[in-house]
């Protein structure tokens, strides 16, 4: 018997065998998920869907959309159709509809798409220097905010993008050429801002750290970059449709505030809408200051950190909190390099939020949630008041670590290698 752990813990250490591991760990949870999210995604009537998904406490974005479009093949996004998203998350909402259209065929093949998300993020998070991918894989969340809406895929696409980057010790300490890597590393987080646009604290990380390492032309050589690909992207809709397609900037920027930081500080959620832009846009700012002044002192280029500290600041201070959020901020905890204990724990506080917001929008309940979900709808605003505390505790624990890297670097003798 010990010979036979002893054998497994062995296997189960060499690099690959743990990606294996973690993946079926993360598929499992992401497709029980998934089923459970498909058993109301037959119904084809918005209103009704969300009766009844919501009372399963299994609400999806994915079908709740599509129910709304009466389980028919999508209007081209923009051109035919009006999108709160950006053009390419419009698109991959689209796609599925053309061949699939069907509530239950559109959400499964929609949940594919996502499961082939989750494999690619996984994979990248393994090759992102100094990341915790256990953080994610290994989360309950995914179980509930899997198939809630399409974030997997845009975090896929940062995911590939930060593992595309070069580790400082791949580079040396003097400034040399950019490597090709790098533009392509540039166009995976284009990618994913141009579906969930949070991954363009991403970009910021990137000019950041390409101008300490290769200069100041590199970095606005990868700036133009980033501008081309979202022209290239966005044009052809924004010339044949802008009305529709300038919906998802207008949509965000004239939003009210959602049960948020702001709603816990008593702002009006119509009335201080500018306020909260504001403080939003200040506080993540300041966040990049920060992180670009801790870069320039450490030289020690660690990306993956940069952002994910950027990303928790950006869901603290943003005026709207959707519950699926939660992977975003799950997500920057991994490729910080979080402690597991602390990223799991977050991961169960994810799902009890969950399970209190659709206990509170749902009108009655089922099955063994008919005696619980009062309770939860009772606890709705303590879980909104824990989620800052975690997410304020996660930003904490990751700026200290980019503070302690460049105190690090500033003590260490000449010559110490980073």
């Amino acid at each position: 018997m010990t010979s036979l752990l002893h054998t497994a813990r062995t296997a189960l250490s060499a690099p690959v065998h743990r990606i294996y591991l973690a993946l079926l760990i993360a598929l499992t949870i992401f497709w029980i998920g998934a089923a459970h999210s498909a058993v109301s995604a037959n119904e084809c009537n918005g209103g009704a869907y969300r009766d009844l998904s919501m009372a399963e406490l299994a609400y999806s974005d994915i079908s709740a959309l599509h129910a709304d479009r009466g389980c028919q093949p999508h209007a081209l996004p923009f051109i035919g159709d009006r999108v709160e998203y950006p053009v390419l998350l419009a698109l991959a909402m689209w796609a599925p509809s053309q061949f699939a259209p069907t509530g239950t065929g559109y959400f499964l093949v929609s949940a594919l798409m996502l499961a082939i998300a989750v494999i690619v993020m996984g994979v990248a998070l393994f090759h992102i220097d100094g990341a915790n991918p256990w953080v994610m894989l290994a989360s309950p969340a995914l179980y509930v905010y899997g198939t809630l809406n399409w974030d997997l895929i845009a975090l896929a696409a940062l995911a590939v993008g930060l593992a595309l980057v070069p580790p400082e010790a791949a580079v040396g300490g003097s400034t040399k050429p950019m490597p090709k890597i790098v533009y392509w590393s540039m166009l995976a987080i284009a990618f994913g801002v141009w579906t969930k646009l949070f991954p363009a604290v991403g970009v910021v990380a990137l000019l950041v750290v390409a101008w300490r390492r290769y200069g100041l032309k590199s970095a606005v050589l990868l700036g133009l970059l980033f501008a081309a690909i979202s022209v290239l992207l966005n044009a052809p809709f924004a010339l044949l449709a802008f009305e529709n397609w300038s919906y998802f900037f207008k949509f965000n920027g004239t939003r009210q505030i959602d049960p948020s930081i702001y709603t816990l500080v008593g702002l009006d959620p119509q009335r201080d809408i500018g306020i909260a832009n504001k403080v939003s846009f200040l506080l993540l700012a300041t966040a990049a200051l920060f992180v670009a002044f801790t870069e320039f002192r450490s030289k020690h280029g660690k990306i993956a950190v940069m952002t994910g500290f950027l990303l928790v600041i950006w869901l603290v201070g943003n005026k709207v909190f959707s519950p699926q959020y939660w992977i975003w901020a799950l997500f920057a905890y991994a490729i910080a390099g979080g402690r597991t204990w602390i990223g799991l724990t977050a991961g169960v506080l994810a799902v009890l939020e969950n399970l209190s917001v659709f206990s509170m929008l749902s009108q009655k309940g089922y099955g063994f949630m008919l005696n619980w979900q009062p309770w939860f709808k009772e606890r709705y605003w303590d879980f909104v008041h824990l989620r800052y505390i975690v997410f304020i505790g996660l930003a904490v624990d990751i700026g200290f670590k980019l503070w302690r890297s460049s105190t690090k670097a500033k003590t260490e003798p000449k010559g110490v290698a980073a």
